[in-house]
């Protein structure tokens, strides 16, 4: 607890709860390891938001638990609102549902195709995690794996997708339908995790599939936190014969000075751009400029969110030459996902009479 009593304004206690963050926030060295803590800051000012100590410190307290998780030290500072107490409340209650859950079955996965613009055929499927509600019906992540993230839950759900994701590629080569990778996306807490790339091994031994059918996908700021040693577990992986990508790539640091060094296979383009290739021709030069950087270090690419035909040719004509989106699939449970597969090919390009 920091009482300051020259804060007089939010402006103010803010920016000094956010130097404090940034003085703790510093790598510490344990037998030659990185380690990186992160911090959050609840503010409560007298006497907006309480009369008292005892309501000042548990009113800080819900604007430090909705601090928690937050990608930025910025984000990681929050002053305190009355709104933040109904939302804190309804973050612990859905916690409880989610741990719940998954205990319970109710998540489950989909599997969206990644599909060869040439040939129209699926070479890898995302998987893609849902909640079955008991009363609110099918719940996307957005709407519970931030919640997830504010705690340790996000450790035991994300190794639960990676083993389901292992033991539905093991079903379909079982079935009939084998060299279809499936990726994972896997978040900075679980990745960052000690053991990480141990446990991929185990559960890789023990749906006894080819490592090479399973991809890691991160996201450009999760690399970013200390890139030193996400250059040592990707090449971990990588040593493994599991492959890695970098997803919604674009958005963030986009920067050569760390592309160069991460031992990666696979870039996803962001959504975003392809959603404005037809009509902003800064999107595409951002699109082309991404595009050369991938070939140039020889990386494949995916363009993500193809929802229309326009969309694909143009993608094709730029020489990315995987693509998903809903104007190939929208995501299948597994067992849909198997007649697909079965059929060889999702859609025929029109400008391609025979493969």
């Amino acid at each position: 607890m920091l009482l300051c009593r020259t804060a007089a304004s939010e402006q103010r206690a803010r920016g000094l709860a956010y130097q404090v963050l940034r003085s703790l926030h510093r790598p510490y060295w344990i037998e030659e390891r990185r380690i990186e803590v992160r911090f959050s800051a609840g503010v409560a000012l007298w006497p907006a938001h309480g009369s008292d100590v005892e309501e000042l410190l548990k009113n800080a307290g819900f604007a430090r638990n909705m601090a928690r998780g937050q990608p930025t030290e910025q984000q990681r500072v929050r002053v305190y609102e009355p709104e933040l107490r109904r939302q804190v409340l309804d973050r612990r209650r859905t916690t409880e549902e989610l741990s719940r859950a998954l205990e319970s079955g109710e998540l489950f996965l989909e599997y969206q195709p990644i599909v060869d613009l040439d040939t129209g055929r699926v070479e890898a499927v995302e998987a893609l995690v849902r909640w079955q509600h008991p009363a609110k019906g099918t719940l996307m992540p957005d709407s519970f794996v931030p919640v997830a993230e504010s705690s340790e839950l996000i450790l035991r759900i994300g190794e639960w997708i990676l083993e389901e994701a292992c033991r539905d590629a093991k079903r379909w080569d079982r079935q009939g339908v084998s060299g279809v990778a499936v990726c994972v996306n896997v978040s900075a807490a679980q990745f960052e995790s000690p053991g990480f790339v141990r446990k991929v091994r185990h559960l890789l031994q023990e749906a006894d599939i080819d490592p090479s059918l399973l991809e890691i996908e991160l996201t450009e700021s999760t690399v970013i936190q200390d890139v030193t040693e996400s250059v040592r577990r990707l090449q971990e992986l990588r040593d493994l014969g599991v492959r890695s990508s970098i997803d919604d790539f674009g958005t963030g640091y986009s920067s050569l000075s760390y592309m160069v060094q991460l031992p990666i296979d696979t870039l996803k383009i962001d959504r975003s751009f392809v959603a404005q290739l037809e009509h902003s021709d800064q999107a595409r030069v951002v699109v082309s400029t991404i595009i050369g950087m991938a070939n140039s270090l020889k990386l494949r690419l995916v363009a993500e969110g193809v929802e229309n035909d326009r969309q694909r040719s143009i993608m094709r004509s730029e020489s990315c030459r995987l693509a998903q989106g809903f104007y190939f699939s929208t995501p299948l449970k597994s067992n849909s996902l198997i007649e697909l597969l079965r059929q060889g090919r999702v859609f025929r390009p029109p400008d391609v009479s025979s493969v």
